[in-house]
C-alpha cells in the first residue's frame, strides 16, 4: 500500500524535477551575487563593491556630514611571489592578509581587494590621525605575517574623504601611498 502507480506516479516525478530546478536556482543566484561583489580569492569586496560604499560614505558626508578615512595598502613586488613561488603562494599572501585586515578592523569598517596587491579599507566616523594609527598597525601585521616572502613590502596611504567625487578620494588615496 502507498506505492504510486499510473498518473500519480508521473505527477509525483513532475513536481519532483520542478523542485529540484526552484532549490538549483535559489542556490545558484545568491552565489553570483555574491560572486559579483567579492573577490574569489581574498573573500573581501571587490572594486565594484569598494566603488559603492565609498559613494555611499561620500552620500553620507554630504548629506549628514559623518566624517569617514580611507587607506589604501598596497602588496609591492606581489608578482615576484608568483614567479618564485607559484600562483597559489601569491594567492595564500593574499587570503592572509585578507584575514588580517578583517581581524583588524572594526564592524563598521569595510575592507576590500581593489586590484591584485591592493586592498582597501573604508573607516566611517573615523577621523585622520585614528585610521593613520590603524593602518600602521595593519602595516606591521602584514610585514610581519609575509615575512617569508621577503620581497613583500607594504605600502600604505590614508586620507580624510572631503567633499569629492569618489574616483579623486581613491586618486587621493592612491598618492598617499608611502
Amino acid at each position: 500500500t502507498g506505492a504510486l502507480t499510473g498518473d500519480a506516479g508521473a505527477v509525483l516525478s513532475l513536481l519532483a524535477h520542478i523542485v529540484a530546478i526552484a532549490l538549483h536556482r535559489a542556490q545558484t543566484y545568491p552565489r553570483a551575487k555574491l560572486d559579483e561583489l567579492h573577490d574569489t580569492i581574498s573573500g573581501l569586496g571587490n572594486r565594484r563593491a569598494y566603488d559603492d560604499r565609498a559613494a555611499a560614505e561620500l552620500s553620507r558626508l554630504e548629506r549628514y556630514g559623518h566624517a569617514f578615512s580611507l587607506a589604501m595598502i598596497r602588496l609591492g613586488e606581489l608578482e615576484s611571489v608568483v614567479d618564485r613561488h607559484g600562483q597559489p603562494a601569491a594567492d595564500d599572501v593574499v587570503r592572509e592578509v585578507a584575514g588580517l585586515l578583517e581581524q583588524g578592523s572594526r564592524a563598521i569598517d569595510a575592507c576590500f581587494r581593489v586590484s591584485a596587491g591592493d586592498f582597501a579599507v573604508v573607516m566611517p566616523g573615523t577621523g585622520l590621525v585614528g585610521a593613520q594609527v590603524l593602518a600602521e598597525r595593519f602595516r606591521q601585521r602584514i610585514t610581519d605575517a609575509v615575512r617569508a616572502h621577503a620581497s613583500i613590502a607594504p605600502r600604505v596611504g590614508v586620507i580624510e574623504a572631503g567633499r569629492e567625487a569618489a574616483a579623486d578620494l581613491t586618486d587621493r588615496a592612491i598618492a598617499a601611498l608611502r
